[in-house]
């Protein structure tokens, strides 16, 4: 018999359900989707940066033209504004000389109409206030008769194109003719200027409500209670997860945010392409309308071009008296220089509406009595020196001698706006 003592161990351990079972082969394709998802996120997230900064180069690109283009735009509006603001000056201008046609060579066609034996009494020019183009023209014929009134007004007719309107004459005693008319030059070649959406309502519907029925009403049925018997003994819960069920959702979330970082890059690169096309679209409309512009201003160019060519000749005469004290000025060396007596003299300027490019005249109302050659020489010199100047009234009498006559006349001078006066060149 065996002295040493023998020592028994009973294994006590029941089974073990708390342990996790194995994981589904189909989950073992989890590395490999996240090997190639890695791969396809480094891939497409290249070529979708890729094509977001050749998008981003492209939007720049087209508004930096369209800026461009807009700018060249508004530098040809502004030269438009300035086209049409002299346009409108040269057609003031062109109103103004108008009704500045010389008076002189009237009142020597008139002079020189004049028969041998044919008395010329008395003679008057005025020019209309509303319309400076229309002349009411007075004369008195003392001596000729009827035949030397056909004369004159044929004379005036062919040499300087005047036609007369509203005629009158009648035979006033000792045989002379007192005849008026109004004249208008008629051969002047002016420059070019060339639904609601229907509301529907909603009619409510009524859900029927039936009365309930005497099964539904019954009371219900208890079930009896069940046998008592012995619980069984439950077994402890199986843990929720393990570290491969925690390896399994890292791996998941790994590709999610691969997924998610793709669409958000290419969410970012069809925005931007958006933006270019945008930008395309605003450049293009751009350049269509510089095309018109330039089509327009070509257009004003051409239908203004007389006009403004009308304006710089006539540029200097306009601005030879700006100022009152200047034009004042101009028309006392005139007479000191033509050597005629001035019985009187009256200098007043006043407004002219409806003319910004000369907004005020200077009116001297002048009265002269001289030798008839001279008067009428002093005449055509003050409007050869002042070409721009208006004679809007002549009024010719007998003098005290048989060579003096009396010259009444009222002369305007233009004041010039200096303050517009820059023109663009064509």
């Amino acid at each position: 018999m065996d002295p040493s003592p023998k020592r028994l161990c009973h294994d006590l351990k029941t089974e073990r359900p708390d342990v996790g079972r194995p994981l589904p082969a189909i989950l073992r394709l989890l590395p490999i989707s996240l090997y190639l998802s890695g791969a396809a996120a480094l891939g497409f997230s290249a070529l979708f940066l890729w094509q977001f900064k050749l998008d981003l180069e492209a939007r720049d690109s087209w508004r930096t033209s369209e800026a461009a283009t807009r700018s060249e735009q508004s530098h040809l509006a502004a030269e438009a504004e300035a086209i049409n603001r002299e346009s409108k000056r040269a057609e003031e201008a062109r109103k103004w000389l108008q009704g500045s046609e010389p008076m002189q060579e009237m009142v020597v066609s008139v002079v020189q109409s004049m028969q041998p034996g044919s008395t010329l009494a008395d003679l008057s020019l005025a020019r209309d206030k509303d319309d400076p183009r229309k002349i009411s023209f007075t004369m008195q014929v003392a001596s000729g008769g009827p035949a030397q009134l056909d004369k004159t007004v044929n004379a005036l007719a062919k040499s300087l194109h005047y036609r007369p309107y509203f005629t009158q004459q009648k035979q006033e005693k000792g045989g002379a003719i007192a005849y008026s008319a109004t004249l208008i030059k008629q051969d002047r070649k002016e420059p070019r200027l060339e639904p609601a959406a229907s509301t529907a309502t909603l009619t409510p519907v009524a859900t029927p409500v039936t009365a309930p029925t005497a099964a539904a009403t019954a009371a219900p049925r208890r079930r009896p209670p069940p046998a008592a018997t012995q619980p069984e003994p439950r077994p402890h819960p199986a843990p929720a997860m393990n570290n491969k069920h925690l390896a399994c959702l890292f791996i998941g979330a790994l590709i999610f945010l691969q997924l998610y970082g793709i669409i958000a890059i290419k969410a970012k690169r069809d925005a931007m392409t958006t933006e270019a096309e945008d930008a395309s679209l605003a450049a293009e409309s751009a350049r269509q309308q510089l095309h018109i512009t330039r089509i327009q201003l070509a257009s004003l160019k051409s239908r203004t071009d007389a006009l403004r060519q009308y304006l710089g000749i006539w540029d200097t005469a306009l601005h030879m008296s700006p100022t009152e004290e200047e034009g004042q000025t101009r028309i006392n060396d005139l007479i000191r220089q033509g050597g005629i007596t001035q019985l009187s003299g009256k200098y007043d300027p006043s407004p002219n509406p409806g003319n910004s490019l000369i907004p005020k005249v200077l009116k001297a109302e002048l009265l002269f009595e001289d030798d008839y050659h001279k008067s009428l020489d002093w005449l055509g010199e003050v409007e050869r020196t002042l070409p721009a100047a208006r004679i809007s009234k002549c009024r010719l009498t007998k003098g005290t001698t048989s060579n003096d006559i009396k010259m009444e006349m009222t002369v305007e001078l233009p004041v010039i706006d200096v303050s517009g006066t820059s023109t663009p060149k064509a």
